[in-house]
């Protein structure tokens, strides 16, 4: 065969027929296997951080939480012992006594003088006459002192004062005072023998009694209902005595009472005053048997209301209860522990245990009775203390 000759120029390409009508869709064939993971690509470099957003407004502060209780105080730690006392430095020696000085000479006695020779005793004068014998009228007595005679105004006979004239007695007996025997001129006296006056005024300071302790002083003593009064209202009436006894009856009407010793026997005192004790600190001023509280002596301490009354007849209950494995204990208060009614009382509650989170509340639930509530189920011991009444 002979050489192929060389291609000829393609001729110009033959307009584009029409498109055929589209074949229906084949089926779609079952998917092929998964191919095998490629290899994980180098990790790209890590982008530019971006800035920083400004820093969002400050949320409102939330409310503070009731404060828990407070812890029990913990036991005082014993007293260390104390340390041993240092020894006593020891004494420094005593300086030497100073020599003393020489005494002086005693200067020479003067010589003593001469007595005087005693004069001559003179004569002895001659006795004058006897004067005449003087008036015995009682007129005529000018005044003279005796110390043995004794003057006697027996039956019928009389001794009284004239005019502005006196009679000065230093001892009268008793038995004979009657009627107005003490004139009121008398301004003073002293009645040494016992005796019964029906009736005696004095103005002046009077003193009965004074020296004879072993002497019963009775005033009022009779059997008659008469008042003895001692004092005009407006006097100081003292009393100096260890024991002040009243027997009978009540002691009454008194606005101040001022004591330094006992004051016993009384069964009923009522006093519109002041009851004053000056016995000194050591010694109690009031012993008392009875063990019943006073309303008004049993406000201690002295306690008031908001609007600052003073509330009488308060008194304190304290004790610890036990909460087992829950969260309320129901307290019973019994007389006189107990209070009027259950708005009456304040009470405040610790726990007992260290360390407790607890938080306790309290329902009055009347005079008688309140629960205390823990926040949480509880094994602990706690106290309290109530007020009021």
């Amino acid at each position: 065969t002979g050489t192929a000759g060389s291609t000829g120029n393609t001729g110009p390409t033959g307009t584009t027929g029409n498109t055929g009508p589209t074949g229906t869709t084949g089926t779609t064939g079952s998917t092929g296997n998964t191919g095998p993971t490629g290899t994980t690509g180098n990790t790209g470099p890590t982008g530019a951080t971006g800035t920083t957003g400004s820093t969002g407004n400050t949320g409102p502060t939330g409310t503070t939480g009731n404060t828990g209780p407070t812890g029990a105080t913990g036991t005082t730690g014993s007293t260390g012992n104390t340390g041993p006392t240092g020894t006593t430095g020891n004494t420094g020696p005593t300086g030497t006594t100073g020599t003393t000085g020489s005494t002086g000479n005693t200067g020479p006695t003067g010589t003593t003088g001469n007595t005087g020779p005693t004069g001559a005793t003179g004569a002895t004068g001659s006795t004058g006459a006897t004067g005449p014998t003087g008036s015995s009228a009682f007129s005529a007595l000018t005044g003279s002192t005796n110390s043995t005679a004794a003057m006697v105004v027996g039956t019928g006979a009389s001794l009284a004062a004239g005019g502005s004239g006196t009679i000065t007695a230093t001892a009268v007996p008793a038995s004979g005072l009657s009627g107005t025997t003490l004139a009121a001129g008398v301004t003073g006296s002293s009645l040494t023998s016992t005796g019964t006056l029906t009736g005696l005024t004095v103005l002046g300071a009077t003193n009965i009694n004074v020296n004879n302790a072993a002497i019963t002083t009775n005033f009022g003593t009779g059997t008659t209902s008469g008042a003895v009064t001692i004092g005009g209202g407006s006097n100081v009436v003292t009393v100096n005595s260890t024991t002040w006894k009243a027997t009978a009856g009540a002691f009454s009407g008194l606005t101040t009472l001022a004591m330094g010793g006992a004051l016993s026997g009384v069964t009923t005192q009522s006093m519109s005053g002041a009851l004053t004790n000056t016995l000194a600190t050591g010694s109690a001023p009031l012993v008392v048997t009875s063990t019943t509280p006073v309303a008004n002596l049993t406000t201690v301490p002295t306690t008031y209301n908001a609007a600052g009354t003073q509330q009488t007849a308060a008194h304190i209950t304290t004790a610890r209860v036990t909460f087992s494995a829950s969260t309320t204990v129901v307290v019973t208060l019994t007389a006189p522990a107990a209070f009027t009614g259950g708005g009456t009382y304040q009470c405040t509650v610790n726990s007992a245990s260290a360390g407790s989170t607890n938080r306790f509340s309290l329902t009055y639930t009347s005079g008688t009775s309140f629960t205390i509530t823990s926040s949480s189920s509880t094994s602990e011991q706690v106290g309290y203390i109530c007020i009021g009444n």
